[in-house]
């Protein structure tokens, strides 16, 4: 079986602690956060369902990927409709880390 990791879990797996199995606390909480999302971002963009200029993100292309996190991420730009600067993404996805990443750990919760 081959099994293919987002970027996102790929962090989430660099930062988990091989003996408790729990996230490190050395790494401070917002910058998880952040990497997350930017994570999400970097795959939706590798994937080409979006893409930016000097000043916003937008969306090429809104068919889901079959990867219940990036789905649900796309599926929340394509909703609002507009075009915002990617920092907005950033903030947003940051501030719904806790949902992402149980998802992302377990795609069945998603």
């Amino acid at each position: 079986m081959n099994v293919t990791l987002t970027i996102a879990e790929e962090i989430l797996l660099l930062v988990i602690d091989e003996e408790s199995g729990k996230i490190q606390d050395r790494l401070p909480v917002h910058s998880l956060r952040n990497a997350v999302a930017g994570a999400l971002l970097m795959e939706l963009t590798l994937s080409n369902r979006i893409d930016s200029d000097l000043h916003q993100l937008f969306v090429t292309d809104q068919t889901p990927l079959g990867e219940p996190v990036l789905d649900r991420a796309l599926a929340r730009i394509v909703a609002d409709g507009q075009r915002r600067p990617i920092s907005h993404w950033v903030g947003l996805f940051a501030e719904e880390y806790d949902s992402l990443s149980g998802a992302a750990r377990h795609p069945e919760a998603a």
